[in-house]
């Protein structure tokens, strides 16, 4: 297919079939570079997304939904932005399954940059949206702030009012709690810490303060949350590089691909990696739980590759 003579509306049902057809079948690159130059990108993908029939059955099998919530990301202008939020509400628990809330989210929406922090902080204290996607919006915010300064100094006064009882939901502060200790606020900090102590008492806790404390007095680390800032259209590269392993590798009947997978997309991932604690090197698997105390598996909290 001559993708220039195309129009949006065929480009993007390529798009679409390509992620749900066979095995070994990958988006080309190229289509989706002229599908995020058209005018008309945001409104075609928009028809798509809002078909109820995709996101159940066979469909919700696909990459589609979270591809096509990158590509938004890529094409980064107030359509697209507004699109990813309503789809953020209407679709939460789909996303969820697919992970791509807990770990692609977050480099989406640093990807806009700063001209939409005052739109980020609205996700962030807005109670309505799912804990895990305000978790995301601010770890994006923390990116912004640290790649701009002139907005961290605004990053941290708002993040002494997400301890109001009126921004409070479940344990969303406690998601974001090293993100605040990177940031490096006297007061911030004493508050983060007082919060924790108060609201994390659970047999599971999600606070390592030790670990709080070690990045808030820590002055050489790079901040965590700039693993956010990442090129997206490494998402399309890695699944390129993956299909092309899988078509000189293929499965056999009944085998599960899912490691496989990680190593292809993911290549700097080990199976086993290490972490320092109080000098010690402790030996951590990927679907281990994180050391650091967040309650998340490795592989999605401080295992996630730079």
């Amino acid at each position: 297919m001559d993708y220039k003579k195309g129009t949006t509306a065929e480009l993007v049902e390529a798009f679409r079939m390509d992620d749900i057809d066979a095995e070994g079948v990958y988006i080309e690159i190229e289509l989706l570079k002229e599908i995020a130059a058209r005018p008309d990108a945001v409104s075609e993908l928009r028809k798509h997304l809002n078909d109820s029939e995709y996101w159940k059955g066979e469909w919700i099998d696909s990459d589609f939904y979270t591809d096509a919530m990158s590509l938004l990301g890529i094409i980064k202008t107030k359509e697209s932005f507004e699109l990813i939020k309503e789809m953020l509400v209407r679709h939460t628990a789909e996303l969820h399954e697919a992970d791509f809330i807990t770990e692609e989210l977050s480099v989406v929406l640093a990807n806009f940059g700063e001209d939409y922090f005052d739109q980020l902080v609205y996700i962030t204290k807005n109670v309505e949206y799912d804990e895990y996607v305000r978790m995301a919006s601010y770890d994006s915010l923390c990116a912004i702030a640290f790649l701009n300064s002139g907005f961290k100094k605004q990053l941290i006064e708002i993040s002494k009012t997400l301890f109001e009882d009126r921004y409070v939901s479940d344990s969303f502060p406690l998601l974001v709690l090293q993100d605040m200790a990177d940031l490096k606020d006297a007061e911030l900090f004493d508050k983060a810490i007082s919060f924790a102590k108060l609201r994390d008492t659970g047999e599971y806790r999600f606070t390592d303060i030790e670990h709080l404390e070690d990045i808030y007095n820590s002055m050489t680390e790079e901040p965590e949350c700039l693993r956010h800032i990442k090129y997206l259209w490494n998402n399309f590269v890695s699944k390129k590089e993956y299909a092309l392993y899988r078509k000189a590798h293929p499965l056999k009947d009944n085998e599960d691909n899912k490691d496989d997978e990680d190593a292809i997309r993911e290549p700097n991932w080990t199976n086993k990696t290490y972490w320092m604690d109080k000098g010690k090197k402790i030996e951590v698997g990927r679907n281990d739980q994180c050391p650091c105390g967040s309650g998340q598996k490795y592989k999605k909290c401080h295992g996630k590759p730079a």
